[in-house]
């Protein structure tokens, strides 16, 4: 997704989340506000509304840079850790319902820099169990980035032009603005990823035996088989509001990437000069076939039709590109070190939380 899309979408995505956002900031305070009177519920709670705040604020960063393995992995995880921080902290309240004494000054973090005093190993295990949880997320992350096989992207940018200054508009045809109607450019887009396209651009690229060697051991795959990868490589974007049209060619290779581009192009534009000239010919023939009596009717020149008809033009060739669209390293790696963040806090604390319990249990005495 470009800057120019990220920031029209920016409004859809900051309305998307909203809502989960302004409750979230909603418990957050209420669950500060209540600190005095249960503690450790209102601990458990604030961290929850704090780990969601986050949430939601990542899950709008990945929407806008398209990132779908956070959009659809990493954010529905830290809901459910959040859902879980919920429910630990309604039962702390329920096991720990009594409140503080009145006038004590004693707040719910001298209350933990005094838990921590008087049991230093649950820092000890705090602190290992964070470590530890941070680190085999982070190298598990970075490690399986860099596993990931890279797919580069080309593109190459086509043109829908207009013969004639002021051509009428009928039947999906170009309008007198020269903007064409939208059916009859996701039409041509149709055409593009047709067999009479596409199986030109496989036969100038010789894809059969280049792909057979990369994915069938060497052997000469058939045009179907080749045509299903290639559909499945190819992106067509019309240009909203223009005559243009953006073919996106992916690949493990950035130079077979953009000759397959310029491929189907090519195979597009050679296509349509064909039909044009097709057409000319059966125009030519019916013109020599037609009478002029001055008793007849006049009838209109099919020759005259065809100065309307639109032409193809390449805009832009595609290019190899410099660096990988996929995977997206850097952010994979921030996301990443986040996630070992939050999942390393909550498995500390949950040790921590479950030490607290034994350690309340009578006939407990913590050793030294």
């Amino acid at each position: 997704m470009n800057d120019t899309n990220i920031y029209k979408e920016m409004p859809n995505f900051i309305l998307a989340q909203a809502p989960v956002l302004l409750v979230s900031l909603g418990g957050l305070i209420v669950a500060l506000r209540f600190r005095r009177k249960a503690p450790s519920a209102s601990l458990w709670a604030a961290g929850a509304f704090a780990l969601a705040v986050f949430t939601c604020a990542l899950v709008g960063i990945a929407q806008a840079v398209g990132s779908a393995a956070t959009t659809h992995l990493i954010g529905p995880v830290l809901r459910a850790a959040t859902y879980v921080l919920l429910l630990i902290g309604v039962y702390a309240g329920r096991t720990s319902p009594s409140p503080m004494p009145a006038g004590s000054p004693e707040s719910i973090w001298q209350n933990v820099g005094s838990t921590i005093r008087a049991r230093p190993g649950l820092l000890a295990i705090f602190f290992t169990l964070f470590i530890g949880v941070f680190l085999v997320v982070v190298v598990t992350t970075t490690l399986v980035t860099f596993i990931m096989p890279e797919s580069f992207v080309s593109q190459a940018r086509i043109a829908l032009r207009l013969n004639a200054t002021n051509p009428a508009a009928a039947n999906g045809q170009p309008a007198a603005s020269g903007v064409f109607d939208p059916r009859f450019i996701q039409t041509e887009c149709e055409v593009i990823q047709s067999e009479a396209i596409l199986g030109r651009a496989i036969d100038d690229l010789d894809l059969n035996r280049e792909w057979g060697k990369r994915y069938a051991n060497g052997d000469r795959l058939k045009t179907s088989e080749t045509m299903t990868l290639l559909r499945g490589r190819l992106d067509l974007r019309p240009m909203p509001n223009t005559s243009v049209i953006e073919i996106r060619s992916y690949s493990e290779r950035p130079e077979e990437a953009a000759k397959v581009a310029n491929a189907i192009a090519f195979a597009y534009q050679t296509h349509f000069l064909q039909s044009a000239a097709l057409k000319s010919r059966a125009a030519r023939a019916e013109l020599t076939g037609m009478s002029s009596p001055a008793s007849k009717p006049a009838r209109p020149d099919p020759a005259a039709s065809l100065s309307n008809d639109p032409h193809v033009e390449i805009l832009d060739r595609a290019v190899p590109g410099i660096s990988p669209i996929w995977p997206n390293k850097p952010l994979n790696i921030t996301l990443g070190v986040l996630m070992g963040l939050v999942l390393g806090l909550l498995v500390g604390a949950a040790a921590w939380w479950v030490g607290l319990q034994v350690g309340k249990k009578p006939g407990f005495s913590p050793q030294s």
